[in-house]
């Protein structure tokens, strides 16, 4: 807790009360949620108490004496030991900015995201690729554009991923494995097709589907 004081110590004691247990809900969901939510859940734990907190900014007041609780760059909150909450260095800010734009972005754009939003300094896009790279939270999903493994993307190569869709001695047609690989990865339609000619890998059958040549 930060320091505070208070007229009324079995008051202060059941604030306290429902402050662990807010952060304990908070450890439990594993998740970032607005203050929206939070206070919900901080005036569903004061309830639970018998303690109606009418006014916002009493509550807000609350929150505040929480060292456990804390607010992110983007007003999201949580358990400040999560790097949601106090990032731990450019990957982690890398993942926000990521989560704040719900797309994939080149890395160069991600750098200035990181610059704008979190950074007093520029932040040098290739710092930022390098450590794309090395984070398995992300995917090179385009031509030095990347997302979040946690959209559905997959890493590989193009044939690495018709693979994968055409696994279990699956066959599909052409249109479909274009749509599924294209859930999967931004590349285009003739990439995948040039790809999929390849009869080393991938065979056709008579009614148009393509099957993976070491599993027809």
């Amino acid at each position: 807790m930060h320091a505070r004081w208070g007229e009324n110590a079995d008051l202060m004691d059941t604030v306290e009360e429902a402050l662990a247990s807010t952060a304990q809900a908070l450890a439990d969901k594993n998740e970032i949620v607005s203050y929206e939510q939070l206070a919900a859940l901080m005036e569903e734990k004061l309830r639970n108490s018998n303690i109606l907190t009418a006014e916002p900014a009493i509550l807000r007041g609350y929150i505040a004496a929480s060292k456990a609780i804390g607010e992110n760059y983007f007003n999201q909150w949580g358990l400040v030991s999560s790097p949601l909450i106090r990032p731990r260095g450019i990957r982690d800010l890398a993942y926000l900015a990521f989560q704040k734009e719900a797309a994939p972005m080149h890395f160069s754009q991600a750098a200035h995201r990181i610059s704008v939003i979190a950074h007093p300094r520029k932040v040098h896009p290739q710092t930022v690729h390098n450590e794309l790279i090395k984070d398995p939270r992300f995917v090179l999903v385009g031509r030095g554009t990347y997302g979040l493994v946690e959209w559905g993307f997959e890493p590989g190569t193009v044939r690495d991923i018709i693979t994968r869709v055409l696994a279990n001695n699956r066959m599909h047609s052409k249109e479909d494995i274009v749509r599924a690989v294209k859930e999967r990865r931004q590349v285009k339609e003739n990439t995948i097709l040039i790809n999929l000619q390849n009869r080393k890998y991938f065979k056709k059958f008579p009614d148009g589907t393509y099957g993976n040549m070491i599993t027809s």
